[in-house]
């Protein structure tokens, strides 16, 4: 576990820095987009729907998509909403747990140094 010490002058400035603009801490707390979790998610996406053979074509037939979406999501350039990812899975006949089993590891393993070499 990390230990981070914060002075009383730090805890006085984001104090002040809160009741002034609220708003502008939660944005910079609330990231609303990850690459690398988009990433992992959309190569999940693209083994799951090649181990059934299917063409991107047949798989936003089969899951109500648009072709060029479901290949921007594999190509993890979208940022999904459950209601996609409860599409995604019902065509696949996976749970969305299912699908979003073991996300954590691939996200630690893309994030890793050596592996952003070899990609």
């Amino acid at each position: 576990m990390v230990s981070t010490h914060l002075s009383a002058t730090h805890l006085a400035v984001d104090a002040l820095r809160i009741l002034a603009e609220p708003w502008r801490v939660q944005e910079e707390k609330r990231k609303k987009k990850d690459e690398v979790v988009q990433q992992a998610l959309g190569k999940r996406i693209r083994q799951l729907r090649e181990k059934n053979g299917w063409s991107q074509e047949d798989f936003a037939a089969r899951s109500g998509l648009h072709r060029t979406f479901v290949g921007n999501i594999e190509r993890g350039l979208k940022n999904t909403t459950i209601l996609t990812l409860v599409m995604v899975s019902k065509a696949l006949g996976i749970t969305v747990s299912e699908l979003l089993r073991g996300l954590e590891k691939r996200v630690e393993e893309l994030r890793r140094p050596t592996a952003k070499k070899l990609s």
